[in-house]
């Protein structure tokens, strides 16, 4: 077993997912998530991956644009994050 495939076993991370969220800014009043990205691993090997481009029905800023290279563009005629968003019960006790 190799050192890294030990080490995400002994902190009981075998399994994990890593999730990266792409805003239109900072402020969680105001504003929106244009993406989601998640990958999963496995034993430290990548098993899946989804990247996801949302609408966020308001102009993505330019700031943002330079900084995440998203543009109104890319978003438009993307779902909104409302039809991403699946809501069930936990499948394990937390």
């Amino acid at each position: 077993m190799d050192y890294r495939k030990a080490l995400l076993k002994h902190l009981g991370l075998s399994t994990f997912v890593v999730v990266d969220l792409e805003t239109t800014g900072l402020d969680p009043e105001k504003d929106q998530i244009i993406e989601i990205g998640a990958i999963k691993f496995v034993d430290g090997v990548e098993t899946d991956r989804i990247d996801e481009l949302i609408d966020p029905g308001l102009p993505i800023p330019e700031f943002i644009t330079r900084l995440t290279g998203i543009s109104d563009k890319d978003v438009a005629g993307k779902p909104p994050i409302l039809s991403l968003i699946h809501i069930s019960e936990p499948t394990r006790p937390y």
